[in-house]
């Protein structure tokens, strides 16, 4: 709503869009400053507990970085080679699931540069982390 009221004003698309789901209600939002900016006094307006901008150096997780998100994965191609396979699962946020050890590195690769563009699923990477038994964070 936020990116389609300043598309509206500033005559130009927007990007307001979740950047992180950290908590049930609980969420940091990234994109144009302007749209941001709608989006707090939209949340203000009906009655959110907290909205407030943060300063970042950029929109990260969102689509705004996927040039950047391919920049990132054309780096680690490069250096696949050099890179070692996992000795432990890992719990990629982008996914908000385990990656295996033994994982080729190539997929990773993906998850790594797509996290640059693609929300953080942190409340689902805890929960598979709780479901596999991991008591200590």
């Amino acid at each position: 709503q936020a990116a389609k009221t300043c598309e509206e004003k500033e005559g130009t698309p927007m990007v307001c869009q979740i950047a992180n789901h950290l908590f049930p209600k609980g969420y940091t939002c990234s994109g144009h400053k302007v749209a941001i900016e709608e989006l707090i006094f939209l949340c203000q307006q009906n009655g959110a507990l907290q909205a407030r901008l943060l300063k970042t150096s950029g929109a990260f997780h969102t689509k705004l970085m996927e040039n950047a998100g391919m920049k990132v994965l054309r780096s680690l191609r490069a250096k696949v080679t050099d890179m070692n396979f996992p000795k432990v699962d890992m719990y990629m946020n982008v996914r908000g699931a385990v990656q295996r050890k033994g994982t080729d590195p190539r997929e990773l690769n993906y998850d790594l540069a797509a996290q640059v563009a693609q929300p953080v699923l942190w409340q689902q990477s805890i929960e598979e982390m709780i479901k596999a038994g991991i008591t200590e964070f």
